[in-house]
């Protein structure tokens, strides 16, 4: 599996460590989007969390955190704040910081950056600055298998009906996204993809709230999905309200149930949960935290998935159909001996052609992908040139309602 080494890599306090057995005083910032609130922001605090423990850092001492950062001037202000509280190591959680992180990389050489969800430290090349993200295309590919076998299962008992059928036959399914961004297009693709892989005929239907962590918007984007007739929902937004919204369908009457980000089964969605597409950021901080104690490097991309535990489904809930934790197993045994490859081009079809090129990379920031041909060997070659999500085409089967 994939765990890049790419060049611009920056040896990060070499000869620091542990001294007579105690752990070190070192002082990380971490830079949040949103909050323990936040399914998102929750997930990032656990890994930094659990990787301070488990490598001697007193996380009480350790982490200077700002929670609720939008991506604008704000994101440079809290890094900056971090540095004045003398971190010598600022984290941001989401690719819209990238920009500030940056610019903080450039203005304060002395320290060490890290934009997790960013795309830009390899060709940037600035030593100090550097990327990090997990294989979220994975996970979010692997629950699609679940829920195919979800729509299997209902197809089987007849449980059906025509308001969840599209005029050709196609099931309904949906996604709630928080906005039409590479990470979420990415993400709802490989889902979509998931899915197809086990139920072939099934059309999705995407929702965006344009909102991080607004469960208003999220449960609104969500009925509204359910009112069409979707049967299966996926999301990628930061609350569990499309869970709580599918629970009251589901009470009502009606056939649905729901796929997660980044959380466990909620109490208030008992029986529509199926299972959740999680990102584990332990193993990122610890690779991280490593390098501050002198255990490793900080390169200019780091990526990791199933084989690096940095990507995983949560424990399934009772609504999955029976199967489902055997074809999740396989699906995940193929993806990291690489037998299968989500975005493989024989699988979808663009304005009903296949896809045979795309650029990934902009060389000259003028907003224009024109180099790193990213579909090669039958693929398109997500998180190959730089950690950060890439792949936004917008295939055949998906139509994005806003």
């Amino acid at each position: 599996m994939l765990c890049l080494l790419l060049t611009a890599s920056a040896l990060f306090g070499c000869s620091r460590g542990k001294k007579n057995g105690s752990a070190p005083n070192y002082k990380i910032g971490l830079v949040l989007i949103g909050d323990e609130n936040s399914c998102q922001s929750n997930a990032h605090i656990r890994g930094i969390r659990n990787a301070c423990a488990a490598l001697g850092l007193d996380k009480g001492k350790s982490i200077i955190m700002q929670t609720n950062v939008p991506g604008d001037e704000h994101c440079y202000e809290a890094i900056v704040s971090c540095l004045k509280q003398g971190c010598t190591l600022v984290i941001t959680d989401d690719a819209s910081h990238e920009r500030y992180t940056m610019q903080a990389a450039s203005e304060y050489p002395e320290f060490q950056f890290v934009a997790i969800g960013g795309s830009s430290a390899k060709s940037r090349g600035l030593a100090n600055f550097h990327n990090a993200s997990a294989m979220s295309q994975d996970v979010y590919y692997t629950a699609g298998v679940v829920a195919g076998k979800k729509l299997l299962e209902l197809e089987q008992n007849e449980l059906l009906t025509e308001e969840n059928l599209n005029e050709d036959g196609t099931v309904k399914v949906g996604f709630v996204g928080y906005a039409a961004c590479a990470e979420v297009i990415s993400g709802y693709t490989a889902f979509y993809l998931g899915i197809r892989s086990v139920k072939k005929d099934a059309a999705m239907f995407v929702q965006y709230t344009n909102a991080r962590n607004d469960p208003e918007q999220e449960y609104e984007a969500a009925m509204s999905l359910i009112e069409r007739g979707c049967v299966i929902l996926g999301q990628h937004t930061d609350s569990d309200a499309p869970a709580e919204a599918c629970q009251q369908a589901l009470d009502a009457g009606m056939c649905v149930y729901c796929v997660g980000g980044n959380y466990s089964q909620p109490a208030s969605a008992p029986d529509a949960f199926l299972v959740s597409a999680m990102n584990d950021w332990e193993s990122c901080y610890t690779y991280i935290l490593n390098a501050l104690l002198g255990n490793g490097q900080l390169d200019a991309d780091w990526i990791g998935g199933f084989a690096e535990d940095a990507v995983d489904l949560s424990a399934r809930g009772d609504a999955c159909a029976e199967g489902s934790q055997e074809a999740a197993a396989e699906t995940i045994a193929k993806l990291k001996d690489e037998t299968i490859h989500v975005f493989a081009i024989s699988k979808f079809t663009v304005k009903g052609k296949a896809i045979e090129s795309a650029f990934v990379t902009d060389s000259d920031a003028d907003g224009i992908r024109d180099t790193d041909e990213a579909i090669f060997d039958g693929y398109f070659h997500e998180r190959y040139f730089s950690s950060g999500a890439a792949f936004d085409l917008r295939i055949d089967g998906i139509s994005e309602l806003n």
